[in-house]
C-alpha cells in the first residue's frame, strides 16, 4: 500500500512539473505572439512609410540631384578687423 501511494506522489509531482512548464511555455507563447503582432504592425507602418516617401518624391517639383556633385568647400574664417580698423 504504501509503495502505491509513494507511486502515485511520485505521478502528481511529475505531473504538476509538467504542468509548470507548459505554463510557462504558454506564457512564452503568448509573449512571442503578441511581439510578433507589434513587429507585422510597425512593418506595415513603415512599409506605407516609404511607399507614400517614394510617391512624394516621384512627385516632387525638385530636379534630380547631380550624380557627381561638385565638391564642397571648408568654410573660410571672416577676416578680423583691429580696433583700429574699424
Amino acid at each position: 500500500m504504501q509503495q502505491a501511494l509513494q507511486y502515485l506522489l511520485h505521478n502528481f509531482q511529475t505531473l504538476q512539473q509538467r504542468v509548470s512548464t507548459h505554463d510557462d511555455l504558454f506564457a512564452e507563447l503568448t509573449a512571442l505572439r503578441s511581439e510578433n503582432a507589434t513587429l507585422k504592425a510597425k512593418i506595415a507602418l513603415l512599409e506605407s512609410q516609404l511607399s507614400a516617401g517614394a510617391d512624394a518624391n516621384s512627385s516632387s517639383t525638385f530636379p534630380p540631384l547631380d550624380s557627381d556633385p561638385a565638391p564642397i568647400s571648408a568654410p573660410q574664417d571672416a577676416p578680423t578687423m583691429n580696433k583700429q580698423e574699424a
